[in-house]
């Protein structure tokens, strides 16, 4: 079996990631992997004065990008002493930023939490069906009840979790 050497795990700016987050440093540290922790937030369109005082949008996304750097921060400081963690905020279309991400920095393994799709009766969402076809790696969805990545096929492929407890099955 070949291991992980980077693994990016992607951070969703509005939902709470910590088990996957665990997951993926456990995963990281266990193939002596690099890993990157990144999240993505959406592009505002430049140069429009969005009040009297002089505020652009300009200004808003980089108080945007430094509120996630410090989010994201925040969230891998209990992980700092037992791995090197790289963390980067990312600006643009999620899938498409994530894409690109892997293809610069050559990432083999890309973790990210579930979007809630599950909730709305959807097996997957829109980005994670976008990355599963445009994202020349593995890509894995991981939840709090499901099991870690074993990392032994190399095919394309994800795993999602029931987050209903009655309902606790992993589907291919």
């Amino acid at each position: 079996m070949e291991r992980f050497k980077k693994i990016l795990f992607v951070v969703d700016p509005e939902k709470s990631c910590q088990p996957a987050l665990e997951r993926a440093v456990a995963l990281a540290a266990h193939n002596q992997a690099d890993l990157a922790v990144v999240a993505v937030i959406p592009r505002l369109h430049a140069g429009i004065h969005l009040s009297g005082d002089g505020t652009t949008s300009d200004d808003l996304q980089g108080a945007a990008q430094a509120q996630q750097r410090v989010r994201l921060s925040s969230l891998i400081e209990p992980y700092g002493r037992r791995h090197r963690i790289r963390t980067d905020v990312l600006i643009g279309t999620p899938y498409l930023e994530i894409v690109r991400e892997v293809l610069s920095e050559g990432h083999d393994l890309v973790i990210r939490p579930p979007d809630g799709a599950a909730s709305s009766g959807r097996l997957i969402g829109t980005d994670e069906m976008n990355l599963l076809r445009k994202c020349p790696v593995r890509c894995g969805s991981s939840s709090a009840g499901d099991q870690a990545p074993s990392g032994e096929s190399w095919r394309p492929s994800m795993s999602a979790t029931a987050t209903d407890p009655a309902r606790r099955r992993v589907m291919p």
